[in-house]
């Protein structure tokens, strides 16, 4: 019989207890420390996606962005036919709002798109998260680890390749509004007026005119509704909401001619393996084309197997896998009709369906599908895979799959990375058309047409930093403060370009986003360099330093300089970093 240290015997009721109550202690510290976990996984996630996202910054327009320098004008004419303008098969109404906002009100800084981009994705996760601590069927550890799991995946640094770029708004506002309408759909269950309907139609329609696959969200309503099920008068306005948005996104419509249905069914075989390699992303970007559709074949089986068990279990009654599986069927659908407009047979890599710019969509769909799985492994009380085996199995895989995919991460930010320095050498007054094709728009004609829009109105690079004005003026003009000598710096390696040259220099300790000027003998600016967060771009090969060392620039031979020196741009003084250098007489080199 257990004695107690201070006096008799301890009755034997009062002994459980006790080892009740430990045990309760010590499941509640097991319980916290993968919370805790969770937490910091989630929080360096989402901290490495902004400070990514900074990073990659380019107020200048880059691609497909350029059709919203070619509506200015009717932006300022308020003439709104210019939201009904297709984008190849999209109407991108909604987005096409923001961008004019960011045109008239922000000065083309894209600074706007890509707050509201962010924001619609971080609500996605914040949605997943209200219908998770909704349901009372999940323990409250099992519910607050699923919570952290899912924004740390959906928080990966992978989804910047879309948070980075303005344009690609339509599809995070595209998923917002899916998973906010499923919410509010399943909400209409427990309400009697039409509230939550009529705000679930309006999402409806946001993501119609967000993104052409956003028309399919009103099939898995609908069926939401059947299985929900909603009443006669409420699937009746539904699907009349439906009807409309359809009918009227076509209304003026020019086909793109990119649906080819006949070559679906002649090759059923190569239509799986695409839509299974859209669904394998982002982890079907690891490795050989046989992995991603190995990848994407065990998310399609584990989502069939979710789906049968909730309906031989009777388990719609919950609002939780409405909305999860509900989510899961829209991607499901889209990658379906990627296919239709995307898919070429002779590609057996499935290049178009692994395109990166799609990324968001997949990797949500991820989360959702784990999300289904946990909340159906907790209902049915699985043992071996229980919730908890699921929450502590996951982040394992996870985290060796995200380590996985850093070069995949590297090449995206690459890309950006050059389109960075193409902007550089525009605003050093430099027009090359070998970098600005590649880098930017495929015509060059119409990027110079498009830059006197931007310089005429202040827009863009235009506005605000006055870098891409520096260039032929005269550095004591433009910095009448005080200037100093440091000579840290040295110049690593000139490339002779058109009517210029590429630079690379070394300076120790310098920050990111530093600015540098190039200053011929006679106090004239004929050049800008810069130290760019993520790299330096791949033209230049192999440096002799770290990239924490290294700053890139653009030299303007326009102007007849015989010498330049460098000098670092510090709360507008300036610090000169090198003696003055020569400029070489070579002959100009062919970019790549």
């Amino acid at each position: 019989m257990p004695f107690s240290s201070k006096s008799g015997p301890v009755p034997a009721g009062r002994s459980t207890l006790r080892a009740a109550e430990r045990l309760g202690q010590l499941k509640i510290s097991f319980g916290i420390a993968p919370l805790a976990f969770l937490l910091a996984w989630l929080v360096v996630n989402w901290m490495g996606t902004i400070r990514a996202i900074v990073h990659t910054y380019n107020p200048l327009p880059i691609w497909d962005y350029w059709r919203v320098v070619q509506n200015f004008d009717k932006y300022k004419a308020f003439d709104f036919s210019v939201l009904w303008v297709q984008h190849n098969e999209h109407r991108i109404v909604f987005p096409e709002i923001v961008f004019a906002a960011d045109m008239l009100l922000f000065h083309g800084r894209q600074l706007l798109p890509l707050i509201v981009s962010f924001i619609c994705y971080f609500l996605v996760w914040v949605v997943l998260s209200a219908a998770l601590r909704s349901n009372k069927a999940l323990p409250p550890l099992v519910c607050g680890a699923s919570i952290l799991l899912s924004g740390a995946m959906i928080g990966w640094q992978g989804c910047v390749v879309v948070l980075g770029s303005a344009f690609l708004l339509q599809w995070t506002m595209l998923q917002l509004a899916v998973t906010l309408g499923l919410f509010l759909l399943v909400k209409t269950r427990h309400s009697k007026g039409f509230l939550y309907l009529a705000g679930a139609i309006t999402c409806g329609i946001i993501a119609t005119y967000s993104s052409g696959n956003g028309m399919l969200i009103w099939p898995v309503m609908i069926l939401a509704a059947l299985v929900i099920p909603l009443t006669r008068s409420r699937l009746l306005t539904l699907i009349v909401a439906a009807i409309a948005s359809i009918a009227l996104y076509f209304v003026g419509y020019h086909s793109p001619h990119d649906l080819n249905l006949l070559a679906m069914v002649r090759h059923p075989l190569y239509v799986l393996g695409f839509i299974l390699s859209y669904l394998s992303m982002p982890f079907g970007a690891i490795g050989s084309s046989t992995l991603s559709l190995l990848i994407g074949g065990l998310n399609l089986i584990l989502f069939f197997t979710t789906l049968f068990v909730v309906l031989r279990r009777q388990l719609f009654g919950a609002d939780l896998p409405i909305l999860l599986l509900g989510s899961y069927l829209f991607t499901l659908l889209t990658a379906v009709l990627t296919a239709a407009g995307r898919m070429n047979p002779a590609d057996h890599q499935y290049i178009a369906a692994k395109a990166a710019r799609y990324v968001s969509l997949p990797l949500v769909n991820w989360a959702v599908l784990l999300l289904a799985l946990i909340w159906l492994s907790s209902r049915r009380k699985w043992e071996v895979f229980s919730s908890g085996n699921l929450i502590f199995i996951a982040p394992l895989i996870l985290l060796v799959a995200f380590l996985k995919l850093s070069p995949w991460v590297h090449g995206n930010n690459a890309a950006v990375l050059n389109q960075q320095w193409a902007t550089l050498s525009l605003e050093s007054d430099l027009f090359i058309p070998s970098i600005l094709r590649s880098q930017v728009f495929p015509d060059s004609g119409f990027i110079r047409q498009s830059l006197l829009t931007l310089k005429q109105n202040h827009l863009s690079i235009y506005w605000g930093q006055p870098d891409a004005t520096w260039v032929g003026q005269q550095a004591k003009s433009e910095f009448p403060g005080s200037w100093t000598t440091s000579l840290q710096g040295e110049i690593a390696q000139i490339f002779p370009l058109p009517e210029g040259a590429a630079i690379t220099g070394l300076q120790p300790h310098l920050k990111s986003f530093a600015k540098l000027i190039l200053v011929d003998g006679r106090g004239k600016i004929v050049g800008l360099g810069e130290k760019f967060p993520i790299g330096i771009p791949a033209f230049f090969g192999p440096t002799p330093a770290t990239n924490q060392q290294n700053w890139v620039g653009f030299l303007n031979t326009t102007y007849g300089s015989k010498e330049f020196s460098v000098y670092l741009v510090k709360n507008h003084h300036l610090i000169r970093t090198t003696n003055p250098i020569a400029i070489p007489n070579g002959a100009e080199l062919s970019l790549p």
